[in-house]
């Protein structure tokens, strides 16, 4: 870009007493990687991948299991806890019914924890839900006025009430396994419609 180059750079290197030249300048050097071609350590890789998927199966299997379990002892208590409200909701009853009165509202409090109970059944359990529509069908469907006046009537809804306590804690007291290997075989089975 000047008349006279040369006379420029001299010029500069004159203003550096030093060479500056070995200060700068540009190098490059290349590599190649590539995988290793020793055939026994391609058989090492091979091995230790299949100890990973092993060790993987293993955990993954350890971890189905462990919520298995867990999830097999939630639906055991939820229908234990079931089971139980309702012995306790006649136990309630019974003491309610021993001062002689039967009213309307202890009658509907009986028959909305039959609604309650279907509702919060997502266990399934049959056997409860099938006792408690056999006490709603006889012994729900009379008003309290007819039990008021009739000692036989509230007799037998004395009866029905420790009957069905009664069997709510038998029931309560068993184990839940099976129940909880049912609930397992409802959800697969739903999972399996939706799929």
């Amino acid at each position: 870009m000047v008349a006279d180059p040369d006379r420029l750079v001299r010029t500069i290197e004159d203003a550096f007493p030093i060479d500056v030249r070995q200060s700068f300048g540009f190098d490059y050097q290349l590599f190649q990687i590539s995988a290793p071609k020793n055939v026994r350590l391609a058989a090492y890789d091979a091995a230790l991948s299949t100890e990973v998927a092993e060790a993987r199966s293993q955990a993954a299997r350890a971890v189905a299991l462990a919520i298995k379990e867990s999830a097999e002892a939630f639906v055991g208590e939820s229908v234990r806890t079931l089971r139980i409200e309702t012995a306790k909701l006649c136990e309630d009853v019974l003491a309610t019914l021993k001062g002689g009165k039967v009213n309307q509202k202890t009658l509907n409090r009986l028959d909305r924890f039959v609604d309650r109970f279907r509702s919060l059944n997502f266990v399934g359990d049959a056997e409860m839900e099938r006792r408690l529509k056999e006490f709603r069908a006889e012994f729900l469907g009379t008003g309290a006025a007819d039990y008021r006046n009739s000692d036989s009537a509230r007799f037998g809804l004395v009866q029905g009430l420790n009957r069905l306590r009664n069997e709510a804690t038998i029931l309560a007291s068993q184990d839940g396994k099976e129940m909880a290997s049912r609930f397992g075989e409802v959800g697969r089975r739903k999972f399996g419609r939706a799929s």
